[in-house]
C-alpha cells in the first residue's frame, strides 16, 4: 500500500500550494487524487462506485474525509485525520445510497464549522454539480477556483511508494503473456485467452486481481484494439494483446503481438521489426529534459523511413500511474518535458488493411541518466 507518511507529505505540499493561492478550502473529488493524498482508494466494483468520497483540505488545519460507512474500515487502515461518515446501508430504511445521503452529512459538517471560506478550490472536471451548488449556497460570497490539473501535475513524478506498487503490477506481466501465448491456437477464441490469463493471474495472486486489455486477432487487429470476442483463431493470425494490470490502483500497461501457430510470415516479421526499430528510436530519447513530442517524432520518423508512415495512426506512448493515461503524452502537440521519476510507455504500431496489425509496448521509469525498462517479458513475435 502507499506509505502513510508519504501521503501525509503529499497532502502537506498540496495544502501549502493551496495556501499560496490564497485558498481557504480545497475540495478534492477525484477518487484517485484522494488516494494519492491519503492512501485510501475507494473500490469501484459493483455498487461501490455509488458511494461518494470527498476530501476537504483546509490549508490552515488538517483535512477532513467524507466517506461512506461501508468504506470506513478501509480508510481507517491508512487515514489518520478527521473523517465524517454517512450511512449508506440501513436494513430498516434503505439499501441504495444517493449523493443526497452524503450531502446531508456534508452540509451538517460545514454548517457546524465556524470558518467561512472566501476562496474555494474545486476540481470542476470531477466534482458533482450538487456539491458545487451546496458550497455556493453555504458560502454565497466565496469565489471558486478550478484545481482540476493541480494534483495531476503533482502526480507526474512518481515517489518510492508509488513505484513499489507499479513494480508489483509489472511483476504479473510475464505470467500473463506466457499464459496467453500458450493459449492462442487454431480453434480457440479471443475470449479463451482472456479467461486463461485471468485464471492464471488470480491463482497466482491468491485474490481478485485486475486483468484486461485489448485482445484482437486476424482482421480485428487492423483496428488497433478492442475487447475480446468469440472470434475463432486461425493459424497465421496476428494477435495483439495489450495487457492491463493494476495494484491498489497503480497501472502497468504493456503490449505484445503474437502469431497464432508461432510461424510468422516474412511480411509479419518485417512489420514487427519496423515497430521494434521505432521503439529503439524512442528509447534513445528517454532521459530528463527531452520534449515528449520529440520522442513521438523519433518513432514516427523510424516508421516512415521503412515505408509504413501511412499505417501508424495513433500516439507513440504516454505516462501512467493511478490512471492508464497520464502525462507525459507522446503526441506531436505535446508540451511536456521528461523528468526524472516519470513512468511512461512507448507503443508504436503498424496496421495494414488485409494484413493485420502489430504493436509493441514497454513501460519505463525515467532516471537521472536515462531510463529503466520495467517490462519483464521479451519482445519477440
Amino acid at each position: 500500500m502507499l506509505s502513510t507518511e508519504r501521503c501525509r507529505e503529499r497532502l502537506r505540499r498540496f495544502a501549502a500550494g493551496c495556501a499560496e493561492q490564497g485558498l481557504d478550502l480545497a475540495v478534492v473529488s477525484d477518487t484517485r487524487n484522494i488516494a494519492y493524498l491519503t492512501g485510501f482508494l475507494r473500490p469501484d466494483v459493483g455498487i461501490s462506485d455509488m458511494k461518494v468520497v470527498l476530501l476537504l483540505v483546509y490549508p490552515d488545519r488538517g483535512p477532513v474525509l467524507l466517506n461512506s460507512q461501508m468504506f470506513k474500515p478501509l480508510a481507517d487502515k491508512v487515514y489518520r485525520d478527521e473523517m465524517i461518515v454517512y450511512t449508506d446501508y440501513d436494513i430498516h430504511h434503505k439499501m441504495v445510497t444517493h449523493l443526497d445521503d452524503a450531502l446531508a452529512v456534508l452540509r451538517e459538517h460545514l454548517v457546524s464549522d465556524s470558518s467561512k471560506p472566501q476562496k474555494i478550490g474545486i476540481e470542476s472536471r470531477y466534482q458533482a454539480t450538487a456539491v458545487t451548488m451546496l458550497l455556493q449556497a453555504l458560502y454565497p460570497s466565496a469565489s471558486m477556483t478550478d484545481l482540476s490539473n493541480t494534483i495531476l501535475h503533482m502526480r507526474r513524478v512518481k515517489e518510492d511508494d508509488e513505484l513499489a506498487l507499479i513494480r508489483r503490477s509489472e511483476s504479473q506481466i510475464a505470467l500473463a503473456y506466457k499464459t496467453v501465448k500458450e493459449t492462442i491456437a487454431e480453434g480457440r477464441t479471443e475470449l479463451d485467452a482472456l479467461l486463461a490469463g485471468s485464471a492464471a493471474l488470480t491463482k497466482s495472486a491468491g485474490e481478485r486481481t485486475f486483468f484486461y486489455g485489448d485482445f484482437v486477432s486476424g482482421e480485428r487487429s487492423e483496428g488497433i484494439g478492442g475487447w475480446p470476442t468469440g472470434r475463432v483463431l486461425q493459424n497465421g493470425d496476428l494477435f495483439i494483446f495489450d495487457l492491463w494490470t493494476t495494484t491498489e490502483g497503480y497501472w502497468a500497461d504493456t503490449c505484445r503481438t503474437f502469431v497464432v501457430g508461432g510461424a510468422p510470415t516474412a511480411e509479419q516479421t518485417r512489420m514487427h521489426d519496423v515497430v521494434l526499430k521505432a521503439v529503439d528510436a524512442g528509447e534513445q530519447l528517454l532521459r530528463p529534459g527531452t520534449p515528449a513530442r520529440e520522442v513521438y517524432q523519433a518513432m514516427y520518423d523510424a516508421i516512415v523511413a521503412e515505408g509504413y508512415g501511412d499505417y501508424f495512426p495513433h500516439h507513440g506512448g504516454h505516462g501512467f500511474g493511478l490512471h492508464a493515461h497520464e502525462a507525459p503524452f507522446f503526441i506531436p502537440a505535446s508540451d511536456e518535458m521528461l523528468e526524472e521519476g516519470m513512468t511512461c510507455t512507448l507503443e508504436p504500431g503498424i496496421y495494414i488493411p488485409g494484413s493485420g496489425g502489430v504493436r509493441s509496448e514497454d513501460n519505463y521509469l525515467i532516471t537521472a541518466t536515462g531510463f529503466e525498462n520495467l517490462t519483464p517479458y521479451p519482445r519477440g513475435l
